[in-house]
């Protein structure tokens, strides 16, 4: 039992035991105290009682799937506001690692499923040469047909179906594919809309973990540093997400609107600007770092460079 205890009752920021504090009380229980070892001050009750903080619109302190998916638009309109998000959230609350994959993976996948409707689309209108109906097209080929709009909506640029006239699907294609010009689709499909955030995330991550002053300037656990990422992470994934969807809708007619022409120049560009804004909410509103300026600063620019690294070569790679 004391093991146990001795390893709960831990800082919240940098994991450090509070055992040898706790000893030092001699009748009674204080109601603050600091980290010797971060300074961090707290309440000795969200020390013994972490839920007693636990936030009602954040999905890491939900307790079923039900809770879950009720918490998702808190969570996702105080995202949109990393100040906001990071000065409720703080470093004290109640960390949660599987149940934040769990609710990304499931909102990746939730909106992949979805967008992959109109991708399948037009993907099928790409090949509609005839310029037959849609329900002409499926009651021809049957549910077959259904099927191939689905497959290549769910797994473009990877696999390719065309329905027969016998309504079978024929595989056209699988793997990595090239494009008549000679690129590779999955770099110029995937890697194109996110490559600027993947390799400003890789970099943030270099800076907070590779570099000894950063470590021990900050005094973070790792599953601070783990949170931020798994979150940045789902929000390039989900501009993946919005680029495709884009891309189809303007397949489908949506450049007479000039609506995706818009959406083109602005998704990408926009996401970046939010990853720089929740990053640093982060290291200042969510970890109070003190003083803060200078890892922001140094974690920015050299994100910044890691994001336009990665995005020139994926130009060249595919212009080449």
């Amino acid at each position: 039992m004391a093991s146990k205890h001795a390893h709960s009752v831990i800082c919240p920021k940098c994991g450090y035991d509070q055992s040898g504090e706790i000893a030092t009380w001699e009748s009674q229980c204080p109601m603050h105290g600091t980290c010797p070892e971060c300074g961090l001050a707290f309440e000795w009750a969200e020390v013994f009682r972490p839920l007693i903080r636990d936030l009602h619109w954040y999905i890491e302190h939900a307790v079923s799937i039900r809770s879950l998916i009720w918490r998702t638009p808190g969570t996702l309109v105080r995202l949109m506001l990393p100040h906001l998000f990071w000065r409720e959230l703080g470093v004290k609350k109640r960390i949660s690692i599987p149940v934040l994959i769990v609710w990304c993976l499931l909102l990746c996948i939730g909106t992949h499923l979805l967008v992959a409707i109109p991708v399948g689309l037009e993907y099928w209108d790409q090949q509609n040469w005839i310029a037959q109906p849609l329900d002409q097209y499926v009651k021809q080929n049957g549910i077959s047909g259904v099927l191939a709009i689905l497959i290549n909506g769910v797994l473009q640029p990877l696999y390719e179906v065309t329905p027969n006239v016998r309504g079978y699907g024929r595989i056209i294609d699988l793997g990595i594919r090239r494009d008549w010009w000679g690129t590779d689709l999955l770099m110029d499909t995937f890697f194109r809309p996110i490559g600027y955030q993947l390799g400003f995330i890789v970099l943030w991550l270099a800076v907070l973990l590779a570099i000894p002053h950063t470590r021990r300037l900050t005094k973070l656990r790792g599953v601070h540093i783990a949170r931020v990422a798994v979150i940045s992470t789902t929000a390039m994934m989900l501009t993946f997400e919005l680029y495709r969807l884009n891309s189809a809708l303007h397949g489908l007619g949506g450049y007479k609107t000039g609506i995706t022409s818009v959406l083109y120049k602005w998704i990408i560009p926009m996401m970046i600007v939010w990853q720089i804004v929740f990053w640093a909410s982060a290291v200042r509103s969510g970890w109070g770092i003190r003083p803060w300026r200078l890892l922001v600063m140094l974690g920015t620019l050299a994100a910044l460079l890691g994001g336009a690294t990665l995005r020139v070569y994926v130009f060249l790679s595919t212009t080449a």
